[in-house]
């Protein structure tokens, strides 16, 4: 759904588009919003407005580095810890971490 508000009834001002895209599927809409002024030759003056409605991205998980290797020699100190940056591509919930 598109709604519109408009700043002050006298120009200059400022038109408002707001959508509320939470029931549309995906696809490409087309709407006119219609401005009129009693006063004004052109009036009224239809602005055409169009909206992509796109697919989520398929949710994933990205690590970097993608391996990990540790080495070490007996006898000696652990190796130091290394770091994985986590990252998500789109939404993604991650309840935590597990050993294998």
């Amino acid at each position: 759904m598109l709604s519109a508000s408009l700043s002050d009834t006298t120009a200059p001002a400022a038109l408002t588009l707001t959508l509320a895209n939470a029931s549309l599927s995906v696809a490409t809409y087309h709407a006119t919003v219609v401005i009129t002024a009693t006063s004004a030759p052109n009036s009224p003056l239809n602005v055409p407005v169009t909206f992509d409605i796109a697919a989520a991205p398929i949710p994933r998980l990205e690590v970097t580095p993608a391996v990990v290797t540790f080495e070490d020699t007996v006898g000696t100190s652990a190796p130091a810890a290394q770091v994985i940056a986590v990252t998500a591509i789109g939404r993604v919930r991650s309840p935590g971490s597990r050993r294998r």
